[in-house]
Parts: C-alpha cells; structure tokens; sequence
C-alpha cells in the first residue's frame, strides 16, 4: 500500500505543502527585516513533479527534492529593498493550510478504506 502511486504522489505533496508553510512562516517572520527577500516552494519543482506526474513516472516523484528559493516575481514593497506582503503571506498560508487539510483527509480516508477491507468490518 505505501508503495501505490497515490500513496507516494499523496505523501510528496504532504512534504510539500509542510516545507512550504515553514518557509511562508519564515517569511512572515522577517516582515520587518530589511533587505529581506520571499522565498517559496520553487516554481520548476512543482512543474517536474506535475509532469512526473502526467507521464506516470512516480519514481520521479519518489526521488523528488522539493528546492525552496526566492521568488522572483516579487517586487519590493519597502524603501528598504524588503519584497515580503503581510497580505500576500496571510493568503498563501491559508491557501497552503486548506491544501495540507485536503491531503491529510484524503490520506487518512484511504487508510480507513484499507483497514475495512482487512477487517472486514467498519
């Protein structure tokens, strides 16, 4: 069962989403730090994982190293060369929490399902 696509492609994104929710933490953390600079789950890591995915090469998704990096698109919102949004780290905290509760249900909900299966009962 641990070795099942879904097991492993539903593990990876638990990972994910755990690393990304610290490194958004982190930035909203240095909200006030001068000069600091976002990062975020590398935008590439997540594309080779969706086309790992698409191209049924889970032992891509397997050997994944999810990469954290500054984001690039952020642009500064201080004098002081910060680029980190009290607003924009908020939603993506809430977006990112939302995904980690989907992926712990669904997880959880499969595992009831074998259990029932090997007990043959509820």
């Amino acid at each position: 069962m641990f070795q099942t696509d879904n097991y492993v492609l539903g593990k990876k994104l638990l990972d994910v989403a755990h690393i990304r929710h610290k490194t958004l933490s982190g930035n909203l953390a240095n909200l006030e730090t001068p000069g600091f600079k976002r990062s975020d789950v590398a935008v590439s890591f997540e594309q080779n994982l969706m086309k790992a995915v698409h191209n049924d090469r889970f032992d891509h998704v397997r050997k994944a190293d999810i990469r954290v990096e500054h984001d690039p698109k952020a642009v500064n919102v201080r004098p002081d060369g910060n680029n980190v949004s009290l607003n924009r780290e908020l939603m993506e905290i809430n977006e990112n929490s939302m995904r980690y509760e989907f992926l712990t249900q669904y997880s959880s909900d499969n595992i009831k399902s074998l259990n029932k299966a090997i007990r043959g009962r509820s």
